[in-house]
């Protein structure tokens, strides 16, 4: 066979013709050597059927006819020309196709405290055959590192991924369940009945988000689709499953959070001229980071809230759970020190002395407890004055800004300053007679 011709002994017998649809025709010639009725046979035998269909009928009735060509009797006398026909049933044995699914990773960053992020794009899939529905699906997450906090947005509900983790989904009531071993999560449904459209739509809706305020960021997280399953079967040779393995990497940016002061905000210390009392009023600040382990090149400051201040006072601490150099009182460039372990060392002219603002600069070892201790043993007094002295502390963890990030977070206190209540001269003597009462003037 060359081309549309068949040839035999050298010479093309016979030519044939698809040109018109569902039809084969074959013209034998004589081009030198007869088309034989053994010639024809062979001709005859080697024609094959096939049907690439994927959802063919049972079966297929084949009509063939035949004609000699003769013409005139130029064969012999009779028919001109000679005919015959038929038809033959081709039985067909339909074959599962395996499901496909085809898409694209977005590799997306996600920044925390955003909204979830989107995984993949350019989603296509297909059951090959239309009767067919999707029964399962799986994909991995690896380096999960922090349990409930990571999500995956799946079928229209979160899925959180903990080992032993089951949701039933919002869209299409899917059974999903979660396994976690080291670091990989796999997450898989089955028993599903998911058209070609849903499963495509379902594949295109997948997205990650991050609950934690303080994220692992290292290691990204890597999502693939890693098997597909549809109802089909695999009779006769068939394949209901596939491994797509499409991949989309999610990358992982963690945004600074302050620090937290509870239980200081708006306290309100009375202190008399020429003595001192704590800035915490019940001495119960609390001090917490969700994302910092220490406090190192961040600060305390206390400054003048408003700038209304009429008192020169002076800032202190107890000297015993937190001292300056070797006593309670603060001076410039001084060190800090909780429990016997330097934090910091008091700003060289913010010094919190004279009516000053009064700033502690931080090093490493300033952490949550020791800084919370710090804030509840510091105090401040003042020789003279009278009235409202309202202050701010800006509490600094020095763990910067990007991407939207914040480092401090402010409170408010006042230290009140009033007299303490005196007597207005010298009371008379008075002469007490035994189990006589006796009134007593205490008016000068």
């Amino acid at each position: 066979v060359a081309g549309s011709n068949i040839s035999a002994a050298g010479n093309v017998i016979a030519g044939f013709d698809t040109s018109s649809a569902g039809q084969l025709t074959v013209t034998f010639q004589n081009n030198g050597t007869f088309a034989t009725t053994a010639l024809v046979n062979e001709v005859m035998q080697a024609i094959r059927y096939s049907n690439t269909s994927n959802e063919s009928a049972a079966s297929v009735q084949l009509n063939w006819s035949f004609s000699d060509g003769n013409s005139a009797n130029a064969q012999g006398t009779g028919d001109n020309p000679g005919t015959a026909g038929g038809f033959t049933t081709a039985s067909i044995t339909n074959i599962n196709d395996a499901p496909t699914l085809s898409a694209t990773g977005r590799n997306p960053t996600y920044v925390e405290g955003a909204g979830a992020v989107d995984l993949f794009n350019t989603v296509a899939a297909s059951t090959v055959e239309a009767l067919d529905r999707i029964s399962s699906l799986s994909l991995t997450v690896t380096n999960v590192s922090d349990g409930a906090s990571e999500i995956l947005g799946f079928d229209g509900s979160d899925v959180a991924l903990t080992d032993a983790n089951s949701v039933t989904t919002a869209t299409n009531a899917l059974s999903v369940t979660v396994s976690v071993t080291g670091s990989t999560a796999t997450v898989s449904f089955s028993g599903a009945t998911l058209s070609s459209a849903q499963s495509q739509t379902l594949v295109d809706a997948l997205t990650y988000h991050h609950t934690s305020d303080n994220p692992t960021t290292a290691g990204n997280r890597v999502l693939t689709i890693t098997g597909l399953v549809d109802n089909g079967g695999t009779a006769g040779g068939g394949f209901d499953s596939s491994a797509p393995n499409l991949s989309s990497t999610v990358s992982l940016t963690a945004v600074n959070d302050p620090p937290v002061i509870a239980n200081f905000h708006g306290d309100n210390n009375p202190v008399t001229p020429g003595s001192s009392a704590n800035i915490d009023l019940d001495s119960d600040a609390t001090v917490s980071n969700a994302d910092s382990a220490d406090y190192n090149g961040g600060s305390l400051s206390i400054t003048d809230l408003g700038g209304n201040n009429t008192a020169n006072g002076n800032f202190a601490v107890d000297g015993v759970n937190v001292r300056a150099g070797f006593d309670e009182t603060i001076s410039a460039g001084e060190s800090i020190e909780v429990s016997g372990v330097s934090i910091g060392t008091a700003h060289v002219s913010d010094d919190g002395q004279g009516g000053n603002n009064l700033t502690i600069n931080f090093n490493g070892n300033a952490n949550e407890e020791r800084v919370q201790s710090l804030l509840r043993n510091l105090s401040w007094g003042a020789a003279a004055g009278n009235g409202a002295q309202t202050f701010t502390a800006t509490l600094n963890d020095a763990d910067g800004t990007a991407n939207s990030g914040d480092q401090d977070v402010t409170a408010n206190f006042t230290m009140t300053l009033s007299n303490a209540p005196s007597l207005g001269g010298t009371p008379a003597d008075a002469s007490i007679d035994e189990d006589t009462p006796t009134a007593i003037d205490l008016s000068a």
